[in-house]
């Protein structure tokens, strides 16, 4: 009898895809150009990040389309309603300052956890991080080739990522609670496992620049269930 009450649990799962591309003439990438202030600042800093941009390392990352699959990358995912198993959580988050620009842009991070903070780089970066409302949640200074952690993250809701000496520099993550959270890949794809069907789900889309987007659905168990959108769905709030 136990068994069967847990083969039936099990079966009450699904999987969630979601598919983001762009609709239309696909945006042109657009290159970075070294603020004045930084080149007089730091003629170092400076010649090390134009070297990552003339790499094409480094560039204006507001809105990122793959050409094949005219997938739409940082779109985040997240599914609220059903309660999390016991156990069921995040990895912790990690924020790396990569040839001049933040990795990853976008992310999740569990609720009670530390995000750390790396730096691949050969130059000194900082990470100063904007909670709600603009009000300053961490500041912190990472020399090459060093870690730091920040402090335990509080309240869910996005958090803005910003180097003041670098100040094109800029990421996001979202602090949650809900194990159902991802974020798109290069070819705009996120893939959620596992998720309880017997109730209706609701479905939290977040771009940077384009804003927001909403769904509801009813998942199939044991099965995958796909939803398609474009740049379009998206609104600014």
């Amino acid at each position: 009898r136990r068994l069967l009450l847990l083969a039936a649990t099990v079966a009450a799962q699904g999987d969630l895809k979601i598919h983001v591309t762009w609709e239309g003439p696909l945006p042109k990438r657009q290159p970075l150009t070294i603020p004045d202030l930084v080149k007089q600042r730091s003629p170092a800093d400076a010649a090390f990040c134009q070297k990552c941009i003339d790499e094409k390392t480094l560039f204006d990352e507001r809105i990122v389309v793959d050409e094949k699959s005219r997938g739409l990358r940082d779109v985040a995912v997240l599914v609220a309603g059903p309660a999390p198993g016991k156990g069921a959580r995040l990895p912790a988050g990690t924020l790396d300052n990569r040839k001049c620009r933040f990795h990853p842009r976008v992310q999740f991070v569990p609720l009670a956890s530390k995000l750390t903070v790396k730096n691949s780089d050969r130059i000194t970066h900082n990470a100063r991080i904007l909670g709600r409302g603009g009000r300053q949640f961490w500041n912190g200074i990472i020399p090459a080739g060093k870690a730091v952690q920040t402090y335990t993250i509080p309240v869910g809701g996005t958090y803005h990522v910003v180097c003041d000496v670098h100040p094109w520099m800029e990421a996001w993550f979202i602090g949650t609670k809900s194990p159902w959270a991802g974020v798109s890949s290069a070819d705009g794809t996120v893939a959620l496992r596992k998720i309880p069907t017997e109730e209706e789900i609701s479905i939290h889309l977040w771009h940077p620049t384009l804003g927001s987007a909403h769904l509801k659905t009813r998942l199939a168990p044991d099965a995958e269930t796909l939803k398609r959108l474009t740049q379009k769905d998206f609104r600014k709030r």
